[in-house]
């Protein structure tokens, strides 16, 4: 069962603070793998679990090498907040 992330309007303030705080990376990040969750990974932007009836992006940090992961839904609010910077 898909896990409950906040709103929109929510997630895009998320996105941007964790932009600025670098939690996510703040320039295109290298998609390292994609499908679908294991319910073990938790998304670099909302917190939820990324259940294995969701998509899961796997993306490296350029910063600093580090790996994240993003619900596909997150990855594109994540893309937009990156666009607007």
């Amino acid at each position: 069962m898909s896990s409950p992330r906040p709103p929109g309007d929510q997630l895009r303030s998320l996105a941007s603070q964790r932009l600025s705080d670098g939690r996510l990376p703040s320039s295109a990040a290298e998609t390292r793998a994609s499908g679908y969750g294991s319910g073990k990974s938790i998304c670099a932007l909302c917190d939820g679990r990324i259940m294995s009836d969701e998509v899961e992006y796997r993306l490296v940090n350029p910063q600093d090498d580090r790996e994240v992961a993003l619900h596909l839904g997150c990855r594109f609010v994540w893309l937009s907040e990156c666009a607007e910077l």
